[in-house]
Formats: structure tokens, sequence, C-alpha cells
């Protein structure tokens, strides 16, 4: 909350900009080793006190606690936030509460989460199971639909973590971007292993699936759209802001990591041009 509100006082400072660096870009890093820990996690040793209060507590926290922002919309966290405080003031609070509270705020204010789903079990995807996920989108150009994937992201490709009640699915918030359109779709959830769309853009345009950064996951997609991508840095870099810039540019980066040959010669090309 430090960010949030001291943006509020020095806008011109950019802490939101800064909070990608610092906090959302650098806690993927950690998160994305086999013996990372959730968020959430129950104490059954006194040793395991001080291991817990680390960049994962902290700064994927706060990172999950903005991507709540973005799908609920900033009015209606502020005042499911001021609820949540004032209904626990001087008391102990759970997840849960807190989960709860702005669920009812959603609803309140009329945002809609997918039938049957509760802000609880979406929630639940990304603070009770360690790591994050990775998406890969691949676009049938001739028939102007994308195929979308989604499986957890590990720098050790061969690393085997500890089992998860949630088999390493994520409720995941998407939110698609065009190269002529800012906003080519609403939200949409995306929580099985698979899904396709149907996108009415044309076959030259390039899409962000995750736009500003909306949702804590890294993305890959095919060659083709890579290179539309890599075309638009070229020619006017500023179409993305600075955190899709940054966001594009790590992913790359770090999706070249594990062993990923085609995502290894998109960094190359990202490392010629401005950010």
């Amino acid at each position: 909350m430090e960010f949030v509100y001291t943006d509020r006082i020095h806008p011109e400072w950019d802490l939101y900009e800064q909070f990608i660096a610092q906090r959302w870009l650098a806690v993927m890093e950690n998160d994305a080793i086999s013996f990372s820990h959730p968020v959430n996690m129950k104490i059954t040793r006194n040793n395991q006190l001080t291991s817990i209060f680390d960049a994962i507590t902290y700064s994927k926290g706060s990172s999950l606690l903005r991507m709540m922002r973005n799908f609920m919309g900033n009015q209606t966290f502020n005042r499911g936030i001021s609820k949540y405080l004032s209904r626990h003031l001087y008391s102990t609070a759970t997840q849960n509460d807190l989960w709860k509270i702005l669920g009812e705020q959603m609803s309140h204010d009329r945002i809609q989460l997918p039938w049957n789903t509760t802000l609880d079990s979406i929630m639940s995807t990304w603070t009770d199971q360690m790591g994050y996920p990775y998406v890969e989108i691949v676009r049938d150009y001739e028939q102007k639909t994308i195929h979308i994937t989604q499986k957890q992201f590990l720098f050790d490709v061969e690393a085997k973590p500890a089992k998860s009640a949630h088999n390493y699915l994520w409720s995941i918030p998407l939110k698609i971007k065009s190269s002529s359109k800012s906003s080519l779709t609403d939200i949409i959830w995306f929580s099985k292993s698979q899904m396709s769309l149907t996108l009415t853009i044309e076959p030259d345009e390039w899409i962000l699936v995750n736009p500003d950064l909306l949702g804590f996951f890294r993305t890959n997609y095919d060659r083709g759209n890579w290179k539309k991508i890599i075309e638009q840095f070229r020619n006017d870099h500023k179409k993305f802001s600075v955190v899709e810039r940054a966001g594009l540019v790590d992913d790359a980066f770090n999706l070249a990591r594990p062993s990923k040959p085609k995502t290894r010669l998109i960094y190359i090309h990202f490392c010629n041009f401005p950010i």
C-alpha cells in the first residue's frame, strides 16, 4: 500500500512503474525455482517463522493485490480494503476474511466473476500453491483464432515440485490488446489447462494478452506474433506503455533461460531496440 498512497501524493514519481521493476518482476525470478513456497503457508515448527518473511510473502503478496486491483477496479478495491480494515479493527484476520469482503464489494458494485466462482476460489490458486503460470499463445492467422495453454513456469524444466491441490493451474485474468485496439476484449477468466478464442482482428496485427501486466504470469507467443511485436518496437516502441515494454523484455529474457531456443532469438532482437 506504500506505493498506492505515495502515488496519490506524488504522481509525478511514477511509483507504479517503479513497483513493477522493484517488486513484481524481481519476485518473479525468486518464485520460478522448484523450492519456492506459497504465499499462504501453514506453520508447524518455530524455525519456520523467520523463513516465511521473505520476498515471496511481501513482494508476491503485494503483486497479487495489484492484480486484484486491476481486475476489480480501483474504486471497488479501495472501498473493499476500507471495509476490511474497519471490520477487523483491533482484531486478527485471515486471507479468507479479505477475499470475503472484497468479493462482497465486487458483488455490490456489480463486477461479475465467472459463474459458480468466488473470489476466494480464484485467489486460493495464487496464494495456496507456489509459483505462477506460463501462458502460451498460438494464433491461427487464417481462422482468426488463438489457442491458449497454461502450466507452471520453472527455470529448471526437469524439476519436480511438491504436489499442489490445484495441480498448478491458476484462475488467470486475461485481457487482449491489439495494434488497432487498446482493449480488444473484456477480462477473460482462464482456469483450465487450455482454451481457444476467436478474435476479430486482421492477420497483420499483433496482440498482447497481458496489457500493462494485468496478471502475475509470463506470456509467450507464436513466432509470427513475436515478429509483429518486434516490428512495432522498431517503428514506434511507445505504442506499448512503459510497463508493457518492461514486461515484454523481461518475459523474452526469462523465457530464454529454461532452454527455449526460439525465445532466445526473440530476446536477441529485443537487445537492439530502445526501451
